[in-house]
């Protein structure tokens, strides 16, 4: 019985997380339509210990739509590894 209670409550919460994600709506740039995060960790070549050391983690952002110039502006964004593969952007 308790088992069941467990199950249902687990579906309602799943139930309404989706129905929150679903109408939720995060306010950013006009022109960038999704965005997508995936973790970076960088990593060096120890000679001494004949091992790979984790020198950096970063978060790498993709996005769908650009506005290279505006993304520049924000705090946080390293320009020195900021890309764009659009060439009205960069040019």
């Amino acid at each position: 019985m308790e088992e069941e209670n467990e199950e249902e409550r687990a579906g309602l919460l799943k139930e309404f997380l989706e129905s929150i994600f679903k109408d939720m709506i995060i306010k950013g740039l006009v022109e960038i339509s999704k965005v997508t995060f995936t973790k970076h960790i960088e990593s060096e070549y120890d000679c001494k210990t004949g091992r790979f050391v984790q020198t950096d983690d970063n978060w790498i952002i993709e996005t769908d739509g650009v506005c290279l110039r505006r993304i520049l502006t924000i705090d946080k964004v390293d320009h020195r590894k900021t890309q764009s593969n659009d060439c009205l952007e960069i040019q």
